[in-house]
């Protein structure tokens, strides 16, 4: 065992426990303060459980080796050991030795590390820190930071769990984590082995809107600040998930989400990578669902096209969407009262639910009405995805609930809130995670993302 030369003490989560003040607290009811008490402890024996491990670990010439081979491998050279600050899981920070190397890709000069530096810790780069962060650390100041309403709420959190950190450095954090994951694209969010094969699968997309800053031209004020602009922008969202024999979201399995503001291109790029990493052609049954908007139909059409599944997808135009339509239609009708045109819209709405859509177009044209009828033109466009009579026989959906709530909850509930106006870089990065986050795939995420940003070694090498 390579820790037996390490003595009982080192290895073992020693807690001095003040055996009377322990006592004290709790005959005076004080239990959280007891919590508190007893947690500290554990803190101060896992920091030094880990500092005697890695003061043990590093230097031992099997890790020496290894640490050599992991940086030929990867093109690195002359590595140095050296003192390393790192911050380990529960803000924790341990001085430990750490192997450097300077990476033979980069011009030579002065030996530094950082973003703009030549040199890598080796060792921390492959079990997946990010600038001295454990992978635990990073994964709960990023996770909060992007659950939280904003940064300094995510530091407050942070803080009551006894992680003593900063608005600035939870930014920082997500920014960092965001920029390394965003060349991966929607592939992280993938879990090994998951397939779509055989399953009812319901494609929906839709819209949001974001202010961003956007910082005017020209010199600075007196006051040394540049003004900004606030102009609205609108990512756009994809929603993937399995439905029931009842055409109802199927519970206990995981939707997909994925949000942009790079435009339809990106969006339709994504989702066709998706497609081909979960077999969609081998899918029982696809539903795609939208409100309407002519760009989503066209990413349906060539989805269809390209993935070759046109003779198992039905594309369906929301119902709820069309029955808002019809109100704005019945606003329309000078003739009627209030009453009435709230009775029509309820009667044609379980029209076209009965498929009788003969029937609402032969009552708007026997109106006469030019306003009326150029608004039925939004029916007239979507005929052909309106035969809810028939979706519902088949019992598949016919409202695009579920990414509406997406688009509620991953943009409405945090990026979009009062006085939030972001710069488009910051936007997109935030995005992706919070979509891994309100997916319930935020493990699935961190997992696949720790595969791509170790430093990669491929040979195994045995350790004493």
């Amino acid at each position: 065992n390579t820790l037996e030369v390490m003595t009982d003490k080192d290895i073992t989560l020693e807690t001095k426990i003040d055996r009377k003040k322990l006592l004290s607290l709790l005959e005076s009811g004080k239990f959280s303060e007891a919590e508190r008490y007893v947690d500290s402890l554990f803190v101060h024996s896992k920091q030094r459980l880990f500092k005697s491990i890695l003061k043990y670990f590093v230097p031992r010439r099997e890790t020496r080796d290894l640490a050599n081979n992991i940086g030929e491998y990867n093109k690195y050279l002359r590595c140095e050991l050296t003192m390393k600050t790192i911050t380990i899981k529960g803000g924790i920070p341990i001085k430990i030795p750490s192997y450097y190397a300077l990476s033979m890709k980069k011009k030579m000069g002065p030996k530094k590390s950082g973003r703009n530096g030549r040199g890598n810790h080796l060792l921390l780069s492959y079990w997946g820190f990010i600038d001295g962060y454990s992978p635990g650390h990073w994964e709960e100041v990023v996770r909060c930071g992007v659950a939280s309403m904003s940064y300094d709420l995510a530091a407050e959190e942070l803080s009551a769990q006894g992680i003593q950190t900063s608005s600035t450095k939870v930014g920082n954090l997500v920014q960092k984590v965001g920029d390394k994951a965003l060349p991966h694209g929607i592939s992280l969010l993938v879990d090994r082995g998951e397939s779509l094969k055989g399953k009812k699968i319901c494609i929906s997309i839709d819209g949001g809107r974001i202010r961003t800053r956007q910082w005017k031209e020209g010199r600075p004020k007196k006051d040394h600040r540049k003004g900004f602009e606030t102009p609205w922008i609108e990512p756009k969202l994809l929603c993937v998930y399995e439905y029931t024999d009842k055409g109802m979201l199927k519970k206990g399995e995981k939707p997909f989400y994925y949000a942009t503001i790079d435009g339809p291109g990106k969006l339709y790029k994504s989702l066709l990578d998706l497609c081909v990493l979960l077999d969609l052609k081998e899918a029982e049954e696809i539903v795609c669902i939208a409100d309407g908007s002519d760009w989503i139909w066209n990413t349906f059409e060539k989805l269809i096209k390209e993935v070759h599944i046109a003779d198992k997808t039905t594309q369906v135009a929301d119902y709820y969407h069309a029955v808002e339509h019809l109100s704005q239609i019945a606003v329309l009708d000078e003739k009627k009262t209030e009453k009435e045109k709230l009775a029509w819209v309820i009667h044609f709405a379980k029209k076209l639910k009965q498929g009788k859509f003969v029937e609402l177009a032969q009552e708007i044209k026997k109106s006469e009405n030019e306003r009326m009828i150029k608004e039925f033109q939004y029916f007239e466009k979507r005929q052909d995805r309106m035969r809810y009579d028939s979706y519902i026989e088949r019992n598949i959906p016919i409202g695009s609930g579920a990414v509406e709530s997406a688009v509620k909850r991953v943009i409405n509930q945090r990026i979009k809130a009062t006085g939030s106006f972001w710069l488009k870089e910051n936007v997109e990065r935030f995005l992706f995670l919070r979509c891994a986050l309100i997916a319930g795939r935020w493990k699935i995420f961190v997992d696949n993302f720790m595969d791509k940003i170790r430093l990669p070694y491929n040979v195994q090498v045995g350790l004493s």
